[in-house]
């Protein structure tokens, strides 16, 4: 950001009183909450620093790094004392206090719209770093930022900024243009970017398929084992034990010819090797539909997956959609498990791939977890995972506009459609037959499309 344009929102920013509250929405993006409900976010990534406006808030994860633990501890419902631009340098610096029972804390938190050297400092009222987003060793830079050391100011330029007679009419409008700005540049290179792992998985899953035997060639070889195995016993006492090709003749009393197989310790052994592979093939034979149909339905997960990418409107959907950026330890989940996994501010969303994964969820879900599913309409069932936690209505309609978002494919898809998501508590869904239910107790949400 230009000098001129941190001059002009620090004015605006000195109106404000108190910060109810300050996290992280992504790895660089952090998001005040001034007095009245006014939002501000700081977009802090190296070289693409900025300061923006926007309507919507929806954040993949809660971060829990030490230095969001800090932000909370020391600037969450924190009364302003000061913001400046210190040191004549791109530096915008809050200092605040928090007032508890037994004493009174100050702090300041500093933003550094300094190109590579881009930041954010938390600091005590020495000035002492108490954490910060990016820690810099003295073999990085001259000036480094160490928890625990007294920060140093940069040194101060050695020119004046431009700074136009013209001023900024509004800055609501211009944090709003901000936002769009950044959503411009970075939507369409995120949609790339997560679009390009999806068809890598989907490639490499299509390739599994395709290298994948028939059910009748896969039983054609179980019959051949099992006449092998056959053959073996029926002429037990003419084969010798020691050739490595069987020559025989086999019910029909034509030659023929086989390899034994390099295991086989005796004929009786071979015997038994040869039954164990029909055995093995046959039940191959019979699961193999079942696989098949398991990696037909993944890859038509991944088609709405990469549908759903394409019409996202936000960073923050893309990286819900992607799991990018989850600070969670996700719950181990076998590759074979018809279940995904997505995260939406700290709470575990889970969706059902197919019958077997919506009946895997309904068991494995608590009383007081949410379950969300079209109206009317077969759809995946979805339950939010609350932990004992109250869950808001921002949670639950971000849900089930992801729902919504997995449940349309390109051919039923139509600007300007509305689908209708039911949502309710699982202990209010009565289980009737496989994933068949019924449920009472519900709310409906409208979701455009």
């Amino acid at each position: 950001m230009k000098y001129w344009q941190l001059l002009e929102i620090v004015k605006y920013l000195q109106k404000f009183k108190k910060i109810e509250s300050i996290y992280r929405i992504d790895q660089f993006t952090l998001k005040i909450e001034f007095d009245y409900k006014n939002n501000i976010y700081f977009y802090m990534k190296r070289g693409e620093s900025l300061i923006y406006k926007k309507d919507n808030d929806l954040r993949q994860n809660q971060f829990n790094r030490p230095f969001d633990i800090q932000l909370s501890n020391r600037l969450n419902k924190a009364k302003i004392s000061k913001i400046e631009i210190i040191n004549n340098d791109k530096i915008i610096k809050i200092d605040v206090q928090l007032m508890n029972k037994y004493k009174i804390t100050n702090s300041s938190i500093q933003f550094e719209f300094t190109g590579k050297h881009t930041n954010i400092i938390i600091l005590n009222e020495d000035n002492i770093i108490i954490e910060a987003l990016n820690h810099v060793s003295e073999f990085q830079s001259v000036r480094y930022v160490k928890v625990g050391e007294k920060l140093e100011n940069p040194p101060a330029p050695n020119f004046n900024f431009l700074i136009p007679d013209q001023q900024i009419e509004n800055i609501d409008n211009f944090l709003l243009e901000n936002y769009f700005n950044l959503l411009n540049i970075n939507l369409t290179r995120e949609k790339n970017r997560a679009k390009k792992i999806i068809e890598e998985k989907r490639d490499r899953l299509k390739k599994h398929l395709a290298e994948f035997e028939s059910k009748e060639t896969v039983s054609a070889r179980a019959d051949e084992f099992n006449k092998y195995g056959e053959i073996v016993l029926a002429n037990f006492y003419m084969i010798d034990e020691y050739n490595s090709i069987i020559e025989t003749v086999d019910f029909n009393g034509l030659p023929i010819s086989f390899k034994r197989p390099t295991e086989a310790k005796d004929n009786s052994h071979m015997a038994k090797i040869f039954f164990h592979n029909a055995r093995r093939l046959r039940k191959k034979s019979e699961n193999l539909s079942i696989e098949i149909n398991s990696i037909n339905r993944k890859l038509d997960f991944f088609e709405q997956l990469l549908f759903a990418i394409d019409n996202s409107k936000s960073l923050e959907e893309i990286a819900i959609l992607t799991g990018r950026e989850s600070e969670k330890t996700r719950e181990a989940v076998q590759q074979d498990e018809p279940i995904e996994i997505f995260w939406i501010e700290g709470y575990k969303i889970m969706l059902g791939r197919n019958e077997k994964g919506n009946i895997n969820l309904l068991e494995r879900s608590k009383a007081n977890d949410w379950w969300l599913h079209l109206k009317d309409r077969p759809s995946a069932h979805m339950i939010i995972n609350t932990d004992r936690r109250e869950i808001s209505e921002h949670i639950l309609y971000e849900s089930a506009k992801l729902l919504a978002k997995l449940s349309v494919s390109k051919s039923s898809f139509s600007h300007g459609d509305k689908l209708l998501i039911d949502a309710t508590r699982r202990k209010f869904v009565r289980i009737q037959n496989g994933a068949n239910v019924l449920y009472t107790n519900y709310k409906t949400f409208i979701i455009d499309i």
